[in-house]
C-alpha cells in the first residue's frame, strides 16, 4: 500500500472514515507515477468528493483578470472536438505541460496509467497536469471540465480550488471552411499582483500554444 494511501487512512480514522471518499484506483497512486507536484496536490486534497471548480460558470469569475488569444488552425472544427473528446489526454497535454491523471466524478474512478485506456472526456472530469516553469521548478495544474458544447462550439474548464491560480478557461471554436477560428479566453486570479501581471500571462500563453500545436499534430498524424 502506498504512503499516500496510508496517510489517507490515518487521516480518515482521525476524522471518521465515513467522511472521506477514496476513488477507485486511489491506492495505486504514488509519487513516481504522478510526479512530486501532482502527488503533493493529491496529498493535500485526498478526499476527491470535495474537489470543486473555482468558477462553476464563466460569468461567476467575470471580475477576475482577463487573458485572450486567438488562433487560426488549418483543421476542421469537428476534428478539434473529436481530438479533444477522444484522444488520450497525454497526447494533447504534452511538452512543458504533462498529463498525469484524471478523476472522473460520475464514476468515482481514477485514471493515471498513460499507457492504458482513457474514456472519452465528459463534464465533471478532473485533469491533473504538471507545468514546467523552469527545468527545476514545476507546479501542479488541476482543472475540471464544466462545458463541452458541440453545437455552439464551446469548451470550458475551471481550475479547481487549491491551485496556485483560480479561474476558468473558455475555448470558442468557429468553423471557417476547412479552418477553425479559435478564441481562447481566460479569467484568472492568484491573489498576487506580481504573479497575475508578470508570470501568469507568459506561462499561460506558452501552455496553450503547446496545447494547440499538439492538437494539430495529432490530427495530421491520424490522416
Amino acid at each position: 500500500m502506498s504512503l499516500l494511501k496510508n496517510t489517507a487512512l490515518i487521516f480518515g480514522l482521525a476524522i471518521g472514515l465515513n467522511q472521506v471518499t477514496y476513488a477507485q484506483g486511489f491506492d495505486k497512486m504514488d509519487q513516481k507515477t504522478l510526479g512530486k507536484p501532482v502527488y503533493s496536490f493529491v496529498e493535500q486534497n485526498q478526499d476527491f468528493s470535495n474537489i470543486e471548480p473555482s468558477c462553476p460558470t464563466y460569468d461567476a469569475c467575470s471580475n477576475y483578470n482577463y487573458h485572450v488569444k486567438n488562433y487560426t488552425l488549418d483543421i476542421h472544427r469537428d476534428d478539434i472536438f473529436e481530438v479533444f473528446a477522444t484522444a488520450h489526454p497525454k497526447d494533447i497535454w504534452a511538452g512543458d505541460t504533462k498529463y498525469k491523471m484524471t478523476y472522473n466524478k460520475s464514476e468515482d474512478q481514477v485514471y493515471h496509467d498513460v499507457k492504458a485506456y482513457h474514456p472519452p472526456v465528459e463534464t465533471g472530469m478532473v485533469l491533473f497536469l504538471e507545468l514546467k516553469i523552469i527545468p527545476l521548478y514545476k507546479i501542479p495544474v488541476v482543472f475540471e471540465l464544466i462545458t463541452i458544447d458541440l453545437i455552439n462550439g464551446v469548451i470550458e474548464f475551471s481550475y479547481v480550488k487549491g491551485n496556485k491560480s483560480l479561474g476558468i478557461q473558455r475555448i470558442s471554436l468557429v468553423a471557417d471552411g476547412n479552418q477553425t477560428k479559435v478564441i481562447h479566453e481566460t479569467r484568472f486570479s492568484s491573489g498576487s499582483k506580481f504573479r497575475d501581471t508578470k508570470l501568469y500571462p507568459f506561462f499561460h500563453t506558452k501552455l496553450i500554444d503547446g496545447f494547440y500545436k499538439n492538437i494539430v499534430k495529432f490530427v495530421k498524424n491520424k490522416k
